[in-house]
């Protein structure tokens, strides 16, 4: 009987750091890593324009309690709901005094309670594509505005030049 008793208390003594490795590792994997942006998504029904609906959607770590982007320099913040563990979505309309630039830079923003972080991310093609394309407009106008005027430059050029007239030359006979 002692010895098996010796037995079962060394076992023990000899499965007792693995065991406690066991138990804590629950506790090790709560403890939460940094908080981390994994990517942000933006949609609109009308652009950038007035009254056009922005959608957001910001993908982060499960364990963060809020969320918000930050529309470039214009100061306009979208706060975001979770929608489930590290999904974030948010809506926002435009106003007609709003000054949205798409070639600046959104920032996404998340807090975990303790730490705080943020990530930035360029407006999506599309909307870059919108602002350089109005610009790419009024450029085209311009360049077309100065081939005409350089038409009818030439025109009055010609028309001031003395008239001459090529005589056919005789052939001898």
């Amino acid at each position: 009987m002692k010895a098996q008793l010796r037995s079962t208390v060394a076992a023990v003594m000899l499965l007792a750091p693995v065991a406690a490795t066991f138990i804590a590792q629950p506790a090790a994997a709560q403890q939460q890593a940094a908080p981390a942006i994994t990517s942000m998504g933006l949609n609109a029904d009308a652009g950038l324009s007035p009254g056009s609906t922005l959608r957001l959607q910001v993908q982060a770590t499960p364990y963060a309690r809020s969320a918000s982007v930050v529309l470039g320099d214009s100061g306009i913040v979208v706060p975001l709901q979770a929608q489930s563990a590290g999904t974030f979505t948010g809506a926002y309309v435009v106003r007609r005094n709003d000054r949205i630039d798409p070639l600046q830079v959104m920032t996404a923003r998340i807090s975990d309670g303790q730490r705080t972080l943020t990530r930035s991310f360029s407006y999506p093609p599309a909307f870059q594509q919108l602002a350089m394309g109005n610009n790419a407009r009024v450029d085209e106008r311009q360049e077309r505005r100065e081939e005409r005027r350089e038409e009818r430059r030439e025109e009055r050029q010609n028309a001031a030049r003395p008239a001459t007239t090529a005589w056919p030359r005789r052939s001898p006979t």
